[in-house]
């Protein structure tokens, strides 16, 4: 289950803030690491954290990162079970440059899942794949609810 959104580096105010209204609604902690220029004006439900190390020890080591991505090698509908059944935090990265490949790394247990994109070099919304990846996450934890 998502009980967690990072936000890697987000520069768009109003792409944070409702990402920041959608976790309340679905019941997960938002998080953003801040590019380092950054000045922004945040709702008070937002944990900032100034680094993706940071980030990492505050959210938690054991559970199960999901990087959003459009680098990703299979879709959301193709990861394992597993990474839906337990404690996940969903990762988005900044509008302009993404989630950095370099930096999966530091992620434990991280899984990158592909953005369906029509259109190489295109995106989607940050918000958009946010919500995309939040009902897959759903309709996975419904259908294993009826397996089980």
């Amino acid at each position: 289950m998502i009980r967690h959104v990072l936000m890697y580096k987000l520069k768009n105010v109003q792409n944070i803030v409702d990402i920041a209204e959608i976790c309340r609604l679905v019941g997960a902690s938002p998080w953003l690491v801040p590019r380092e220029d950054s000045v922004l004006e945040l709702p008070s439900n937002i944990n900032v954290v100034h680094s993706l190390e940071r980030a990492v020890e505050c959210v938690g080591r054991d559970l199960t990162y999901l990087v959003l991505e459009t680098y990703g090698d299979r879709f959301l509908s193709e990861l394992p079970d597993e990474v839906f059944l337990g404690e996940t935090c969903l990762v988005v990265g900044a509008e302009d440059f993404g989630f950095p490949e370099s930096e999966v790394s530091k992620l434990p247990r991280a899984y990158v899942a592909k953005i369906p994109v029509g259109v190489q070099g295109a995106s989607y919304n940050v918000v958009s794949s946010l919500v995309m990846a939040l009902e897959e996450a759903r309709l996975r934890a419904l259908k294993m609810m009826r397996v089980s």
